[in-house]
């Protein structure tokens, strides 16, 4: 399994400009070089740069290694063979622990890494992993092991070949990881590591206990109208940390109920039991005093139906008895139009003589497909299925895994037909990442699952860009640079696909973002995690399409999204406009809305005019909107384009920009879905000059509507005589500037229909009362007064019996109130990679993937030796 990821992460680091040459390559000598630097970007000398050589059988050739100095700068001359695998390591210690370490990397074949030169390597701060493991009696003993990301499973430092007594690992404190180890006769532990910086000098000793005892589970399985069954069994599998299941390596042995033995150690001849008359079983699994969670897969023929069940159960040493019932039995999904399922075997390992063992039960084929339908055959992928079961007896958990590259690119799973798939994410060496979900009605209807290669293109067309026409940059993520218009010094490389080699920027680390556009629309991966996943094939509208755009109203609209997975902290996208005549009036409020969203064939699959702007409505009807959804429902409502590109003002609860310089208007979205963006505004007349307005500028007279007012509320920005309609339970209002007193930091408004004038100080909220009910109705807010611009905040409020409008006065009190609107920000992305799958987030990563495979067939048959420094 893990050897298919590294060839699939292998295979990924081919750029597409090296292959055209690279069988021309001689083997020689080469130089690596480089500057190092600390996490904060100063030189860091006395680092310690480790190349470790391979050859195609994995087989360690040898070592090189040199030190930086004072100015962080290194010059190493590396043996060169085409034959030959490089894998950099930088680590840089104080007098008593490591305290700084690169990324970790793969192995790069020797046409890529000898091509590297003169890298800026950004190292992180760094921690140890010391693990040791004892028995029941206290000795030591050995042991096989895997450090691992806990949120996407990536295996970053493993060793299967060699038994160890005491292991030591360096890994960066930024990402949080499990430690599982494989004792010899025993079951596999795990130890999750959250937070390393709590650890006293970021140093984790955990040293393993790997006693275990056995317990019996007991229970029944229940179905209504079903009083027997023809087969019955109930299969356990571990879950490792993050809850995910190796399908076909997590499965425990069959009937460990054979290990039971008596005070003197003989055997009790015990067996796991399975009444086919009543459902009722009883097992016996491990109880390790680390402690373990298993998820229990009940399987049951009924005649010629098939049902399944799932739940979840943890156990620790010295566990009693257990009783665990399956209270939720289902169908499964997995019988084809004749009745037939071509793999519905779950295989097992025998506890009593460790010979195979088939469970006959039913699983789902899926296959995959080619953009033209065609099966795809001879691939290799890596596959992530995310199934809810909380509802259905179980929890949230994975399945993992693995396409050999075999004749037919299919896999098989245990699915329950009452719900279906909240997630699926599918990395492939020969096609671009793919990220779908799937309801039960869709698997039923057509398991297939269709994989594209990378062609950015226009959405109703169909055609793929040149890679020329197609720009992409990188650059330094942080909260300068992430913005609509970094400053140079933030890029780190910016030409276009077909000539940008982007491997130096992705070794060397550190936290980078992605733009890659096609003319002025520009999408910008924020925090992307270079060895997480390969691009997301973005498909746009090749023009905005204008509309409404006639008199003194202008309105236009653009598709855009991807079918990839999610692999960076959230997402920037320009949406350009003319400011000539007829068009965006840049100088008057401008407004932006997401009313449409699009299934990944672009098909609608909601629009608020029908289906509303809950956010909670819409994570019901699609799982993948449910960890942003307060997000999405701003979104989805119209919010005014703020003229301040900073943080403080472009931001989640104000997720639109207008960059009037540049005439492009920038979003910001949770992620990079498929979306249907409305912006609308005031339109340029005829007469009119056109030029780069700052825009916002005070005197217009803006009098568009805007929906209903919430809770959630929205973030208003005018300029003195400014004024802006909203409706409150259909009733329509108006809010007005009528004076802007900067220095006293404060704005007189009147919101009519009734007149209500009130004066606001910056860091106050005032309640109104709208209809004269005696009931507050509307709360406003003054969040900022920047270039002659009040940033104000309207919401509806809960009614409640009126009461004199209130000063909050204290800039806490403000800070509170923000609090409650804005909503969750997408959490830093925790900077950790995905399985060892796919290296890189850029189109030549992808297209060179077919190719390679035949240059490493190539150089597996032309081993050759060279002499390096052997250890």
């Amino acid at each position: 399994m893990y050897l298919l990821k590294n060839k699939i992460l292998l295979i990924g680091i081919v750029l597409l400009f090296f292959l055209v040459d690279i069988y021309l390559v001689n083997s020689q000598d080469f130089e690596f070089n480089g500057t190092i630097y600390d996490i904060n970007g100063a030189s860091l000398n006395n680092t310690v740069i480790n190349i470790t050589i391979r050859d195609q059988t994995w087989s360690i050739v040898g070592y090189n290694d040199t030190v930086s100095n004072e100015s962080g700068w290194f010059n190493l001359t590396v043996g060169g063979d085409q034959n030959w695998f490089y894998q950099p390591v930088l680590q840089h210690f104080n007098d008593t622990y490591i305290d700084s370490i690169g990324q970790t990397l793969p192995a790069f074949p020797y046409g890529e890494f000898s091509r590297i030169s003169d890298v800026n390597f950004y190292l992180k701060n760094a921690g140890t992993i010391n693990i040791t493991a004892v028995n029941s009696t206290g000795d030591r003993i050995t042991f096989n092991y895997m450090v691992k990301d806990t949120k996407l499973g990536y295996p970053l430092q493993s060793d299967w070949q060699t038994s160890f007594s005491e292991v030591l690992i360096y890994v960066p404190t930024d990402r949080n990881y499990s430690v599982m180890i494989y004792p010899q006769a025993s079951l596999p532990v795990s130890y999750n590591i959250d937070n390393m910086t709590s650890y006293e000098n970021n140093t984790v000793v955990k040293e393993f206990n790997t006693s275990l005892t056995l317990a019996r589970v007991y229970g029944n399985i229940n179905v209504s109208g079903i009083s027997g069954w023809d087969e019955f069994t109930v299969i356990p599998f571990l879950i490792e940390p993050g809850n995910m299941i190796f399908i076909k390596q997590a499965g425990l042995p069959y009937n460990m109920s054979a290990w039971q033995r008596d005070g003197n150690g003989d055997s009790l001849n015990e067996t796991d039991n399975f009444t086919l008359e009543t459902g009722f079983y009883n097992i016996t699994l491990p109880a390790p005093a680390e402690s373990a969670t298993f998820i229990l897969f009940a399987t049951a023929k009924n005649g010629s139906s098939y049902y399944g069940g799932f739940t979840n159960i943890s156990l620790s040493y010295g566990n009693a008895d257990l009783e665990n019932n399956f209270t939720e039995m289902a169908g499964l999904f997995g019988l084809t139009n004749d009745g037939s399922n071509a793999n519905s075997n779950i295989s097992l390992n025998n506890a009593e003589d460790w010979n195979q063992i088939n469970i006959s039960s039913l699983k789902q084929e899926f296959n995959l497909l080619n953009a033209t339908n065609g099966s795809l055959s001879q691939v290799s992928a890596h596959l992530e299925v995310t199934v809810d079961y909380s509802s259905y007896g179980a929890m949230e958990f994975t399945f993992m895994e693995d396409i050999e590259q075999t004749a037919s690119a299919g896999f098989y799973l245990p699915l329950l037909n009452v719900t279906g798939i909240k997630e699926i994410n599918i990395y492939s060496q020969m096609y671009a990442p793919r990220r779908l979900t799937m309801t039960a009605a869709q698997i039923q209807d057509n398991p297939n699952i269709t994989l594209f290669s990378f062609n950015p293109g226009d959405i109703d067309q169909g055609d793929a860009e040149a890679a020329s026409d197609i720009s992409v940059a990188f650059y330094i993520s942080n909260s300068s640079c992430d913005e609509p218009n970094p400053a140079t010094n933030c890029a780190i490389g910016n030409l276009n696909m077909d000539t940008f080699n982007p491997l130096s920027a992705i070794i060397g680390g550190g936290a980078i973002s992605f733009r890659m556009g096609i003319g002025n629309i520009l999408v910008h991966y924020v925090n992307v995690d270079m060895l997480a996943s390969g691009p997301p094939d973005a498909a746009f509208d090749d023009n905005v399409d204008t509309n409404d755009s006639s008199g003194d109203s202008f309105g236009a609209a653009l598709r855009f999204g991807s079918k990839g997975p999610t692999m960076y902290d959230y997402v920037l996208v320009s949406v350009p406009y003319s400011d000539s005549a007829g068009n965006l009036d840049d100088t008057k409020e401008v407004n932006m809305s997401i009313p449409v969203l699009y299934d990944d064939d672009w098909n609608v699959i909601w629009n608020a005019t029908d289906n509303g702007t809950s956010g909670s409505d819409l994570a019901g009807n699609d799982s993948h909107y449910s960890t942003y959804q307060s997000g999405w429902e701003i979104l989805m409502n119209e919010t005014t384009c703020v003229t301040n590109a900073s943080s403080e003002w472009f931001n989640v609860t104000s997720p639109c920009y207008i960059d009037s310089v540049n005439n492009k208007v920038w979003i910001r979205l949770p992620h990079f879905s498929g979306t249907g963006p409305s912006i609308s505004g005031g339109s340029v007349a005829a007469s009119s000059s056109s030029g780069g307005s700052s825009g916002g500028s005070s005197g217009g007279v803006v009098t568009r509507t805007i929906n209903d007012l919430t809770v959630n509320g929205m973030v208003k920005l005018l300029g003195v005589n400014q004024e802006s309609t909203f409706t409150y339970e259909g009733v329509s209002h108006k809010m007005k500037v009528n004076y802007i007193y900067k220095i006293a930091g404060e704005v007189v408004l009147t919101i009519t229909s009734e007149p209500i004038q009130v004066t606001i100080k910056k860091g106050e909220i005032k309640e109104l009362d709208l209809d004269n009910d005696g009931k507050n109705d509307m709360s406003v807010a003054l969040l900022d007064i920047v270039n002659g611009m009040v940033k104000l905040l309207i919401k509806k409020v809960i009614k409640t019996v009126a009461e004199p409008i209130k000063t909050v006065g204290e800039e806490k009190e403000i800070e509170r109130e923000k609090e409650e609107i804005i909503i969750e920000e997408e959490p830093v992305f925790e900077k950790e990679a995905s399985k060892e799958r796919i290296l890189g987030l850029i189109m030549p990563i992808v297209i060179g993937f077919m190719l390679v495979t035949i240059v490493y067939l190539f150089f597996y048959k032309k081993k050759k030796s060279y002499n390096v420094k052997k250890r």
